[in-house]
């Protein structure tokens, strides 16, 4: 009898360990869908932008060249990640995007760093690095950017402290350099374009800066120093910016950006660069509601006295969600829904 009962005990007990595995699973499968129910998978952004680029008239010692007359759609697409701590950037010029299977790819994305407030920014084409700017964060609202500097206000400076140096936000980065006053890589320019309508920093405002060309890497390559000041209205709007070699202050600045006028819903500036080779001034119409701009420009190249007009300005720009952050450049045509 004892071990009649010993067995029926043994099997009870045997019974309530897999009654309780199977109330586990039946917790754990409720767990699971009531976090499916809420969880969101991570999506990249896919931004596509094309824009016309158009010679409008090139001569030669005063004589039209009407066959070097260029009229292309030029075509990029971003691809970034939730924070824009890592952007690539397909470059399909002026090929179609829907046929065309080898754009210039470029990857934009951060190496290592031992401090938030001191990193690099890394360019790869082709698994390679192609290029790097060095960021810090200094006293005084200064950015460094390679050697040049740029100080900042302090509602500015604390914004990108937050957003570049906390976030790793690069488009953030393009936002600041956007007058390419110093030696940086192209892309960043494309970045600048891609971000138009984007207000996110209402009242950016560079105070001054100093811009060093030449020596972009190394301390032993003498370079020339450029001060760079900027004027604003009571609006935080720019009204001037002037760059001039610091050695000669009374000679013609080498880049010089003023705000000329109002016109609809576009404010209009002129942007001046000067050097020994070339004189360019570009009109750029700026939205006021975002950064799309339209630019007409006149370009002289005085060694072989060839003139030329040019416009630019966007004609589609999209944005969707991706699941992936990494497409071929033969399936992006998948990805497109105009």
């Amino acid at each position: 009898m004892p071990s009649i009962l010993k067995y029926k005990r043994s099997q009870w007990n045997y019974f309530f360990r897999k009654m309780k595995q199977l109330y586990f699973l039946l917790f754990l499968t409720l767990s699971l869908s009531a976090c499916k129910s809420t969880y969101r998978p991570r999506y990249y952004e896919m931004v596509l932008f094309k824009e016309k680029s158009m010679d409008l008239e090139i001569k030669m010692d005063d004589q039209p060249v009407h066959e070097a007359l260029r009229n292309d759609t030029l075509t990029y697409v971003t691809i970034s990640t939730a924070t824009a701590d890592s952007i690539l950037i397909y470059n399909y010029g002026n090929k179609n995007i829907l046929k065309s299977t080898d754009p210039q790819i470029s990857l934009l994305t951060w190496g290592q760093k031992a401090r938030n407030s001191h990193k690099k920014l890394y360019f790869y084409q082709n698994n390679k690095i192609t290029d790097s700017l060095s960021v810090s964060f200094h006293p005084q609202n200064e950015v460094r950017i390679n050697k040049d500097s740029y100080y900042l206000n302090a509602a500015y400076y604390k914004y990108l402290v937050e957003t570049v140096s906390g976030q790793n936000n690069i488009f953030n980065l393009a936002d600041l350099l956007k007058d390419k006053l110093g030696d940086y890589p192209i892309e960043l320019e494309m970045l600048y374009k891609m971000r138009y309508g984007r207000v996110e920093n209402p009242a950016p405002m560079i105070l001054r800066a100093e811009i060093r060309i030449g020596n972009k890497h190394h301390d032993d390559v003498a370079g020339s120093v450029f001060k760079v000041d900027y004027t604003y209205d009571a609006d935080h709007k720019v009204r001037k910016v002037s760059k001039i070699n610091k050695n000669d202050l009374e000679a013609t600045p080498e880049f010089e950006k003023t705000w000329i006028k109002k016109q609809g819903n576009f404010d209009v500036y002129t942007i001046n660069r000067y050097s020994d080779n070339f004189q360019n001034t570009d009109t750029v119409y700026r939205d006021e509601l975002g950064q799309k701009d339209s630019t007409k420009t006149e370009w002289l190249q005085l060694a072989i006295n060839k003139t030329s007009t040019s416009v630019c300005y966007p004609v589609f720009r999209k944005i969707q969600l991706l699941p992936d952050f990494v497409i071929k450049a033969t399936e992006m045509k998948n990805y497109l829904h105009f």
